[in-house]
Parts: structure tokens; sequence; C-alpha cells
């Protein structure tokens, strides 16, 4: 049995129709949910090295400067991602990985589940949260 731990992240809930087959009908009820907009915000303000790369919030010229060498470096290996299609800060951007994976709600109807987390780890741009590339210069040269 392993200890419970609380997360003070918001939880919104969202009006969502659930189609039933016997008898046939669509019943309204009201759906759980965590978005990324309420992690972010608890993120911020109690661990915010986790999304900016080890740094602290009020130490912006590290994490900016963090942020612009990474979309520099990713810009030689993906040119044509959208972020660099818009005139953007790119210090401003935060790279994240999103995965999204159907599973089964209510009578074994799919249900898509959205999974995120920043690409680079809080231990700095030497450091990956994907298993796939635990180093980023295996990805592209740091």
């Amino acid at each position: 049995r392993t200890a419970g731990c609380q997360v003070p992240v918001q939880m919104d809930v969202v009006k969502i129709p659930i189609r039933r087959v016997r008898p046939i009908r669509i019943l309204n009820a009201w759906w759980p949910q965590l978005p990324v907009r309420n992690w972010l915000r608890f993120f911020f303000h109690e661990h915010a090295g986790f999304l900016l790369a080890g740094h602290r919030l009020n130490d912006a010229s590290s994490w900016r400067k963090t942020f612009r060498k990474f979309w520099d470096l990713y810009r030689q290996n993906d040119s044509g991602h959208p972020v660099f299609s818009k005139d953007w800060d790119l210090s401003l951007c935060l790279p994240i990985y999103v995965h999204g994976d159907e599973g089964r709600g209510l009578a074994r109807k799919p249900w898509m589940c959205i999974a995120w987390q920043p690409v680079i780890s809080h231990e700095g741009l030497e450091s990956c949260n994907d298993s796939s590339y635990p180093d980023l210069s295996t990805f592209f040269p740091v």
C-alpha cells in the first residue's frame, strides 16, 4: 500500500453527452477534468523549476536563454515546426510533449485522455524528459 498524495490543482467539470443504447437516449453528465492551464498555474506558483528547466521563475534571463537555445537547435532539425511560422519570442515558448490515448469510459465507451510534460527536464538542457532521448544531445547537439 502506498501513501496518498494530494496536489492542489483546481478540478473543473464539463457537461458531456453520454449515449445510452438501451433504452436509446442521451444523458447529460458533469465530467471532471484537470485542464492543462490549472496544472501550469500550480507548477508556476509551487514548482516552477519543473517547467523552466530547473530555473526559478524570477530568474527569467536564465530560463529564457535556455528556451531560446532549445528552439535555435530544434530549428536545425525541424524548421517547418508551427512555432517558427509565428512572430513569437521563442524564449517565452515552453516546449512540451503531448500524448493522446483513447481509454475506456462509462459502459466501455472510448474516452480520449491527453498527457503532457515538458521536453526539457528540471536538470536543464542537457537532460530530456523522453526515455527514448534521455540526453538531448542524441536528439541534436547541445
